[in-house]
């Protein structure tokens, strides 16, 4: 089949369908899209609270529960350990499929009164009561979207790692610090990009590191500072001057390191040991084009955030993965899972399940909300394997027939994933609005819903100025102060302009011996998401002008295949072309670390 130029319905501009979309479109049977990949992300996107968790009751009990849906958002959550009983029964919500109404409409008025979990997560679970969208955890506190983690605080898309805080994006790591993106490491504070490193601070791109303080796209080094050798005597005595337990130390360093590493070239993708990969934070995988933070995965197109290795032979994937195939515009699905559509928390050995919602280990489901260990149901209704498949077609046929048309005039037939004018959660409650930001007024003019972030007047009982200098300093009391947050709600990070200390958090800051933070977790989590690259990807050539950077920020430190002349190598890269790094690739990079 040729190549398809098709215009997106949502943001007007056009895309391409390949061949090879459409051959996987005829393997799953699913119509080709009529959003482009970018529409559909953020889409998917607005079905996922990562981060937020709320107070509200439960609607078997009737008790105070952790939640992930908004108080006013219209589901009915229960209580994780009630919903997972198996004293209630579960097609209670069930009702005959209506020819006379949208399938969309139909799913929204389930979704109001089907029981769903509370929070999202897969066991085994033990003492991580405020975390979301995870699973085999212990001891975790203020986790979201992580898998395998032990004793880890305030962190989020983190994969079988302990003892972390503050981190983002980090696999197999452990007592690391404000780390974002880093592989395989070890007592790594304030680092990023870093693989296989031991004992390093504030270090960028290296790899099989230690001892090294202030580092740039260095190779198996040691007794580094700011890219220059010393003995281990030396280092030893050179770090004491920069007095890096102290906070204000702390941030003078902080400030010449962001200036000390700007002035490098870095590589075109944070990505390896990939082969025929096209993205950005990708590892270990083959044939995945134009996706994002992929881990092990082989056969994926337009996939994001699928950190739990393996995920296979799937499109428009959006979050987890671990050992699904054939998924197709699903978030936050997989554990296991094969030939799944339009689904969102649909996981643990599921198969065949279509338009469904926080479905476990269920099989050939069509429209359902709040399923375990079921099959062949229809909007939570029970069917015969005979009734079911005779009516699906009919179902299909009609959504074509009777489209949803939301507040936009988008139309939604079958092939399209859920409205996000039906999303149980508020724009800026979801990843979308961390990736696609949108202004209050926008949103509305989408026909999005836009909910205020509800904080509490806290009573501030210790100035951000007060807190302890030194870990040394602090003393069991300060579990009982309400610090404020030093940017005092004046950023643009949602600043919650209080926090606390938590004993857990206490004793991993005495291991380190680095000082108490002075921002709230969530300034800290934007801070640290200032590093992460976006999504789109571009076209690009090398920066390398030769014996330097084309602008000459940069001096190279060999002389590269190109010689004097620019290097001739195009790329793609989530850098667009209007940001100020200097972009090398792969080849001129590769000479320039040391």
């Amino acid at each position: 089949m040729n190549i398809e130029t098709k215009n997106c319905q949502n943001c007007k501009k056009d895309f391409t369908i390949e061949p090879d979309d459409f051959s996987f479109y005829e393997k799953i049977k699913v119509p080709a899209p009529t959003f482009c990949p970018m529409c559909r992300l953020q889409r998917r996107m607005t079905w996922r609270n990562e981060r937020y968790l709320f107070r509200r009751k439960c609607g078997k009990t009737g008790k105070e529960i952790f939640s992930g849906y908004h108080p006013s958002a219209p589901v009915n959550p229960w209580g994780v350990l009630g919903w997972y009983k198996d004293d209630w029964d579960q097609n209670m919500s069930g009702r005959d499929y209506d020819f006379t109404k949208p399938f969309f409409s139909q799913f929204a008025e389930l979704l109001k009164i089907a029981p769903i979990p509370s929070r999202t997560y897969v066991q085994p679970v033990v003492n991580s009561d405020y975390c979301n969208n995870f699973g085999n955890a212990k001891n975790c506190y203020l986790v979201f979207g992580s898998m395998t983690t032990e004793d880890c605080n305030y962190s989020e898309n983190m994969a079988r790692s302990k003892n972390c805080t503050d981190c983002s994006l980090c696999s197999d790591c452990e007592f690391c610090y404000e780390g974002f993106f880093n592989h395989r490491s070890y007592s790594t504070l304030f680092s990023s990009y870093c693989e296989d490193c031991l004992d390093v601070s504030f270090c960028k791109d290296c790899v099989g590191c230690s001892d090294c303080l202030g580092c740039v796209n260095l190779k198996n080094k040691k007794y580094y500072i700011f890219n220059e050798p010393y003995s281990k005597e030396e280092y030893k005595e050179k770090i004491k001057i920069y007095n890096l337990e102290n906070y204000e130390g702390l941030q003078k360093f902080r400030k010449l390191f962001v200036d000390f590493r700007q002035k490098f070239p870095v590589r075109f993708t944070h990505s390896f040991k990939n082969k025929q990969c096209q993205g950005e934070y990708i590892t270990n995988s083959k044939n995945v084009k134009q996706s994002y933070y992929i881990d092990g995965g082989e056969d994926l197109k337009y996939c994001h955030m699928l950190y739990s290795k393996p995920t296979k032979d799937s499109y428009d994937q959006y979050q987890w993965g671990n050992n699904s195939e054939l998924m197709y515009e699903c978030t936050s699905s997989g554990g296991s899972s094969s030939q799944c559509r339009f689904c969102q928390q649909v996981y643990n050995n599921s198969f065949d399940v279509q338009y469904s919602f926080v479905c476990i280990n269920a099989t050939h489901c069509f429209g359902c909300v709040g399923l375990r260990k079921k099959e062949y149901c229809i909007l939570n209704k029970q069917y015969t394997k005979e009734e079911y498949d005779n009516l699906i077609p009919k179902i299909i046929k009609h959504m074509d027939e009777m489209p949803y048309i939301d507040n936009n005039d988008r139309i939604y037939k079958y092939g399209e994933f859920f409205p996000t004018q039906i999303s149980p959660f508020a724009y800026n409650e979801t990843r979308a609005h961390e990736f696609f930001p949108l202004k209050k007024e926008e949103v509305v003019s989408q026909g999005f819903l836009g909910r205020n972030i509800e904080r509490k007047n806290y009573q501030i009982t210790l100035q951000s100025q007060d807190v302890p200098n030194k870990i040394l300093e602090a003393q069991d009391s300060i579990f009982s102060e309400i610090i404020e947050c030093e940017h005092i709600g004046l950023c643009s990070h949602e600043c919650t302009k209080v926090f606390k200390i938590i004993p857990q958090e206490l004793q991993f800051y005495q291991r380190l011996n680095v000082p108490i933070p002075h921002l709230c977790p969530q300034c800290r989590f934007f801070e640290r998401r200032k590093q992460m690259n976006e999504i789109p990807i571009y076209s690009r050539i090398c920066d390398c002008g030769g014996v330097s950077s084309k602008k000459g920020e940069y001096q190279n430190t060999i002389m590269h295949f190109h010689g004097s002349d620019s290097c001739p190598n195009e790329f793609e890269t989530s850098y667009s072309p209007d940001r100020p790094e200097i972009v090398y690739c792969e080849k001129c990079y590769q000479q320039e670390v040391i």
